[in-house]
Order: C-alpha cells, then structure tokens, then sequence
C-alpha cells in the first residue's frame, strides 16, 4: 500500500529549496519508507476536495502563489481538519500566520507587507535584518513545547531564504489564542509556531530540508513523515 504525502506549491526545478524538498523525501524514501510517494499539487488547480487523499501536507516556499486563495482555504481545511499531519516553511510560515488570524482571531484586511504594504493589518512584515540567501542562524526553542520534545535540546541551527517574518506586534496574540510561539531568534521573533491541539502542525521560517541529508536526516522532517505514515 502507498503512502502519498502532497506537497502545496508551484513547483519550481530552478529553485533549490524546491528541489530540495524532493531530496529529502527521495532519501527518506531509500532509507525508511519504500512504499512513500509524494507529489506536487499546484496552488492554481488546488481544491479541498483532494487533500484527504494524502496522508499528509507540506507547504512549499514560494510565495505569493499562483493561487493565495486556494492556499488559504486549503490553511483552513488542514487546520480544522485536527489529524491531518503538516509542515509548513518560509512562505507556509507566513501564509499559516495569515489564515488564522482571519479565521480564528477574526482579524480584517489581513496580508503580507510584501503583497499589500496598505493592507490595515501586515501581521507578516520585512525582517529588521534579511536572512535572504541561505543564511544559518540560531533558533531557540522554548520548553514545554511540542519542538521541544521533537528535537530534545533549547538550541538549534537552521537555513533560511527570507525577507520577511511574523510582525513582532501581532506575536503575543498570535501566542494567546492558542498558536504557540515555539522557537525564536536571539531577539525573541517567532521561527517556530505550533498547534498544540493538532496531530502535527509546524510552522517554521527556516528550511529544514536544506538543512538534511540521508545521513543525517532533519528531525522535523523525520517527525513529520513517521506522524503521517
């Protein structure tokens, strides 16, 4: 029997951190799960309808999509849904931050600074300092949190490819109602957010599959493939 995990995003052979993704599941797939498929699933064709045929999601990087719509409702599904295993990075991190503080805190004219930079509510915004091209930095992970059992120590270094993160003014509500603020950097910005009341919901502004390999595999992702298989 197969196992299919759906990969949410307009796939991209040009873009490492795309490529990267089929990397990691290509070698957990050698290395633990022979019977493991995985497919991209376009935002632009993407319908509700299809995910529950997968026994788990990932959000690609990307942003903004070819569809933000479908991105969203689909946020939405996965997040209601309490046992649908998924991870999501960089623009799922931020795109995840948009579809609850619309659905769940009830937040208007919610966006992205750098899709509407006049949009009343910029709940993801530029970062005081840019971790664009694969730059590493530390991530420091709060106990008693989901992350913390999974990686099992307070401090971690990741990859990012990202100009844009969690608005520091929204990161207390955000943590408030529920979508608990996991990790942070040296100065105390979100990099992991998670649902505690979901089977596994992740969101992280780092890459954990640039930061893998069939040697040593990310233990995001090794958590993330044994929760959905």
């Amino acid at each position: 029997m197969s196992e299919r995990i759906g990969i949410i995003g307009d796939f991209n052979e040009n873009l490492k951190n795309h490529t990267a993704i089929n990397e990691a599941l290509t070698a957990s797939r050698q290395e633990l799960y022979p019977n493991l498929e995985f497919e991209w699933l376009s935002t632009k064709n993407l319908h509700n309808s299809e995910l529950s045929l997968y026994n788990g999601l990932w959000l690609a990087p990307g942003g903004p999509y070819q569809s933000d719509g479908n991105v969203l409702a689909a946020l939405k599904w996965i997040r209601e849904s309490k046992n649908v295993p998924f991870l999501g990075n960089c623009s799922g991190f931020q795109y995840g931050i948009i579809e609850f503080m619309k659905n769940v805190i009830g937040l208007i004219d919610v966006n992205t600074e750098e899709v509407d930079a006049h949009a009343e509510n910029k709940v993801v915004s530029q970062l005081s300092c840019s971790l664009h091209g694969n730059i590493r930095q530390s991530v420091f992970i709060n106990e008693g949190t989901e992350a913390y059992k999974l990686f099992q120590k307070n401090k971690i270094t990741e990859t990012y490819n990202c100009n844009y993160g969690l608005n520091l003014n929204y990161q207390k509500i955000l943590n408030d109602s529920g979508f608990i603020v996991a990790g942070v950097n040296e100065d105390g910005e979100a990099r992991i957010l998670e649902l505690p009341d979901h089977d596994f919901y992740f969101l992280t502004l780092f890459q954990p599959a640039m930061n893998t390999s069939k040697e040593q595999p990310h233990p995001l992702i090794t958590h993330f493939l044994q929760t959905c298989l």
